[in-house]
Parts: C-alpha cells; sequence; structure tokens
C-alpha cells in the first residue's frame, strides 16, 4: 500500500513571505493616509491636538489630510504630537502655530486655494527626510524656522519666504508660480535651488540672498510688486543653470548682485532690463571673470567692488542678442568685456568701461559707443570680427586672421549697408595679419564702408593685410578712402604693395587695386577694370581676323 506524506499547512500565526508583507505595509501606510478630516472649532479652543473634538465633533487622527474651510477660521496653535499628511486652506485667514510633524509617507502636500500662513515649525517625520510642495492658486506663508530636510516644491500660486529657514534645509524646486519675499524683513536662503518651469521671484520691496546653488532649465523672471527698491543677490555656484533670467523695469525694481564669479552661467540666457542707475552689480571680492552664455536688455552694469578688475564674458550659448544698456565701472571697480561663441553680440549702448575689449571668437557689432580706454584685441582667428557704424574708445589691434567690418554686419554676413566705424582713441589701429571687409557702392564718393580714426593724430600700422570688398559695378574715376586719418597721422609701419585683395564679393566685373596711403587723409584704394578672359579671348581673335584681312588683301594686289 502507498504512504502519502502528510500536506503541510502554514499556522496563521506564521510569518509569511516578503511579497505579502509589502502588501500588507502599503495597505497599512494607504488606510493610515485615506482619512481626511475638516476643522470646524468645535471646542471652541482653537488648538489643534489629538484629544480637542475640533474636526466636526472628533478628535484628530495623525497621518490625516487636514482641510480648513469656512467654519473655525483663525489662529490655530499646533501641539507637538500632532502628525499631518496634507493640508488645504479653502478659506482664508488661517494661521498655523506651534510645531507641525510631516506624515509617515514622508511627501506632503500644502494646497492654498485662499491664503494662509504656517508660523509652526514644520518638522521631518521620525520615519525619516519628509518633502513640502506647494499646490493651489493663492498664497502660502511659511514663516517658521523650518527644520524639515527633505526640500520643498513650489508647483502653483506663490509661496512667501517668512523666515530664512522656511523652506527647511533641503533644496528648493521652483516649478511654476511665484516666490515672493514677506514685506517684513530682508532674507538669506541657503537652500540649493532647482528651476524647472517658469517662475517668478517678487522682491515685494526686500533683499534676498539666494546663497545656494542654482540648477536646472526653467525661466526665472525678477520682479517686485511693491514700490520699493530692492537687491536680489545671486552668491551660489549657478554654472549648472541652463535656463533664462529676465530683470523687470516695473516700479522701483529688483537690483540684481553677483557676489562670486561662479553666480553666473555660461549655459544661461541672461536679460537685464532695468536700465536705472547702479542696477546690474558685479560684486566680486578680488575681481574674476563671470560667465552670461548670452546677454540682452536695456540695463545698467557696473562693477561695484573696489579696487578690482571683474571680466563679463559673453556668448558661450552661440546665439545672437543686442544688449542696448550700458556696462561701466564704478570708481576704482573696473570692469572689462570678453566675446565669446559662435554669435553676434550687438552694442546699442553707450558703454564708458575701461577694463579692455576681447573678441575671442563670434562678433562684437557696435552700434552704440564703447567710449573707455581700454584696449580692444580682435585676437580669435577669421571667425572673430569687431565691426558696426558706432564708436570705440581703445586702441584697436587686430591679429591672428581676425576681421575688422565696417558699417552693418549680421550673424551671419560681414556684408551688409555701407556705414562708418569710428575710433576715437589718438594711439591708432593696428592690423598684424587682419582682414577687412568693405561694402563698396558703384561711386568712390558715395556712401561706402569705411573707418575713420578720429583721434588726432592716430596712426595706421599693419602687416600681412588683406580686404575683401562686396559690391557690383565699382568705381575706376577717383579713389576709395577706406581708413581715414587726420592731422598728421600717419602710416608707421606697412608695405602697400604687400596688400592683396579679394574681390569675390564682387559682381559686377573684374578689378585690379591700387593702394596709396596720404597723411591726414589716411589709405585709400583705386580701381582698374581688367577684361574678362573670354572678352580678351574675342579681342586677340578679332586683332588676328584683321590681320589676316590685311594680309590676304596685299597678296591680292601684290
Amino acid at each position: 500500500m502507498q504512504k502519502t506524506s502528510p500536506r503541510y499547512i502554514p499556522s496563521p500565526s506564521r510569518t509569511v513571505g516578503p511579497a505579502a508583507a509589502l502588501l500588507a505595509a502599503m495597505l497599512a501606510a494607504t488606510s493610515a493616509h485615506a482619512a481626511s478630516q475638516t476643522w470646524t472649532n468645535s471646542a471652541s479652543d482653537l488648538q489643534w491636538n489629538t484629544s480637542s473634538l475640533d474636526w466636526s465633533g472628533a478628535a484628530w487622527t495623525n497621518n490625516n489630510d487636514a482641510v480648513f474651510g469656512a467654519t473655525g477660521v483663525g489662529s490655530i496653535a499646533v501641539a507637538s504630537d500632532v502628525i499631518v499628511n496634507d493640508i488645504a486652506f479653502n478659506t482664508a485667514g488661517y494661521t498655523l502655530t506651534g510645531n507641525l510633524m510631516l506624515a509617515n509617507d514622508q511627501a506632503s502636500t500644502f494646497t492654498a486655494t485662499q491664503s494662509a500662513t504656517i508660523g509652526a515649525v514644520i518638522a521631518d517625520n521620525t520615519a525619516g527626510a519628509s518633502s513640502l510642495t506647494k499646490a493651489g492658486a493663492n498664497t502660502l506663508t511659511l514663516s517658521g524656522a523650518n527644520t524639515y530636510t527633505g526640500g520643498t516644491t513650489l508647483g502653483a500660486g506663490t509661496l512667501v519666504i517668512g523666515n530664512n529657514s522656511a523652506f527647511g534645509t533641503g533644496a528648493l524646486a521652483l516649478n511654476g508660480g511665484t516666490l515672493k519675499n514677506a514685506t517684513t524683513s530682508n532674507w538669506v536662503l541657503a537652500n540649493n535651488i532647482s528651476v524647472g518651469g517658469g517662475t517668478t521671484i517678487d522682491g515685494a520691496g526686500k533683499n534676498l540672498n539666494l546663497n545656494g546653488n542654482i540648477s536646472g532649465s526653467g525661466a526665472l523672471s525678477v520682479t517686485s510688486s511693491v514700490n520699493t527698491a530692492a537687491t536680489l543677490t545671486l552668491g551660489g555656484d549657478n554654472s549648472g543653470y541652463t535656463g533664462s533670467l529676465t530683470t523687470s523695469n516695473n516700479l522701483q525694481g529688483n537690483a540684481l548682485s553677483f557676489t562670486s564669479a561662479s553666480a553666473g552661467s555660461a549655459s544661461a540666457a541672461w536679460v537685464f532690463n532695468d536700465n536705472r542707475v547702479d542696477r546690474v552689480r558685479i560684486t566680486i571680492a578680488g575681481g574674476g571673470t563671470i560667465n552670461f552664455g548670452s546677454m540682452a536688455g536695456a540695463g545698467n552694469i557696473q562693477n561695484d567692488a573696489l579696487a578690482t578688475t571683474s571680466t563679463i564674458s559673453v556668448g558661450a550659448l552661440n546665439t545672437s542678442t543686442t544688449f542696448s544698456g550700458t556696462m561701466k565701472n564704478n570708481s576704482t571697480g573696473i570692469l572689462a568685456l570678453t566675446k565669446v561663441g559662435t554669435g553676434m553680440l550687438t552694442l546699442s549702448g553707450a558703454s564708458t568701461y575701461t577694463g579692455g575689449t576681447t573678441i575671442s571668437a563670434g562678433k562684437l557689432n557696435v552700434t552704440g559707443s564703447i567710449s573707455g580706454a581700454g584696449a580692444v584685441a580682435v585676437s580669435g582667428g577669421t571667425a572673430a570680427t569687431l565691426g558696426g557704424t558706432g564708436t570705440v574708445g581703445g586702441v584697436v589691434t587686430v591679429t591672428n586672421g581676425s576681421r575688422l567690418a565696417p558699417g552693418t554686419i549680421t550673424s551671419g554676413s560681414n556684408f551688409g549697408s555701407a556705414g562708418t566705424l569710428t575710433l576715437s582713441n589718438t594711439s591708432g589701429l593696428t592690423l598684424t595679419s587682419a582682414n577687412l571687409d568693405f561694402d563698396l557702392s558703384t561711386t568712390a564718393g558715395g556712401t561706402n564702408d569705411k573707418i575713420t580714426l578720429s583721434g588726432t593724430n592716430a596712426p595706421l600700422s599693419f602687416s600681412t593685410l588683406n580686404f575683401s570688398f562686396s559690391g557690383t559695378t565699382l568705381d575706376t574715376t577717383a579713389a576709395y578712402t577706406l581708413i581715414a586719418t587726420n592731422g598728421t597721422g600717419a602710416l608707421t609701419s606697412g608695405t602697400l604693395s604687400d596688400i592683396t585683395t579679394d574681390f569675390s564679393g564682387v559682381t559686377g566685373g573684374s578689378y585690379a587695386a591700387t593702394y596709396s596711403f596720404t597723411t591726414g587723409t589716411g589709405l585709400q584704394v583705386s580701381f582698374t577694370a581688367v577684361p574678362e578672359p573670354n572678352e580678351l579671348g574675342l579681342a586677340i581673335i578679332g586683332f588676328l581676323g584683321v590681320m589676316v584681312a590685311i594680309r590676304r588683301r596685299r597678296q591680292q594686289e601684290g
């Protein structure tokens, strides 16, 4: 007879497998967080604890969601043993004081469909780091010295800074809405900030220092809802920020101050629109280079760190922008500019900085003025260009095959409409292995590209110089003035016969160029028409035909 083994049946008290244990834990957590309680202040004591019957006649149960509606509005004292998951403020006028612990799931959402203030100190759950998300279209003010560590997310509405520790010690994620200063004080935040969506920073007439690092790709708009001047200071390492920051020119606005060399970002776009004096401040102790991926707007930029030189490096985003504002020194705080990247930066304002200008790549198009005496070096090679119709005050040196292009230029071409670039220094112009790009009209006395050395007796010096011309038919009856001098402005070095010419941009025939220099007049070029090869061939054939006809006639006569 076959013997069968008894079937094993687990005892109900025996521990089950890990999957079942996990499911049980999830169900327990869901059950703990599922309930919602509505505040009614039934005990008329404005006390939020676990014993008073203030929640529709019942006591508070920890880890539930709290809803504050039309009944029991006021300042509510929160006991230290209260634990809450989510909070919804559906009626304006609530203030929470005391202490508030976030729930077991460690991810709470506070929704403000109406404005509210939480002055209670918000702490982590004992299970670990807890996070807070601000939702809802209205305003939530956090004014407690909060200690939670899991981070804060602004997703909608307005989140008001009412304490330097309002957001605990975790990161602040700005995904939309408005981050606003409380009007009671100036504020300093140490939190790192990530920008995931378009967010407004409202100074509200108070200073705000952001000393943490800013990252993310979202757009920041800096403005003020209060007509009192204030400053937003960036002091962290923001090199990882890839979005855009735009300052406004409304009311008294917010000045923007950069206190570290890494406070800018070569990967972000910066738009400075406040054109009042000293509204964009470079305040780097000891000086340094601050990077802006692109720069636009009408702002007023100056170096407020005295006895230092700071350099603004612009263009790493390889885009083309126009800055119509001004850049200047502040006493001994010297400002300089370096153009990098393949795009074009147009300066249409009146800048006075004296720290010098370097064009390492791309184009600097001056349609306004740089009247400071700092040297201008165009050194980045054939892709680096100084051009425009404005005025440059520092001595200009073009080297390494770089380009000088007077007149209107674009991001795609150094040839546009003709105009004059004025160099106002008295030290003149030095061209070494340089390329010059000129638009020429059909008449030498017409509107043509020109460089004017307006400084008294400013000289010209060159070696290995090439001119590229663009136009249709060129004037062969008079000389074009390319670089104008005045007074005793002389040619201090350079051999005219060594100048080379590129006519590939001329469409109305073939020409030869002859260069000349006259003290007080400058460098000129005269053109001689050169027959096209097919025209010369036809002329030779015609000549040979005539000679053959003459020879035949003589033979017939003989």
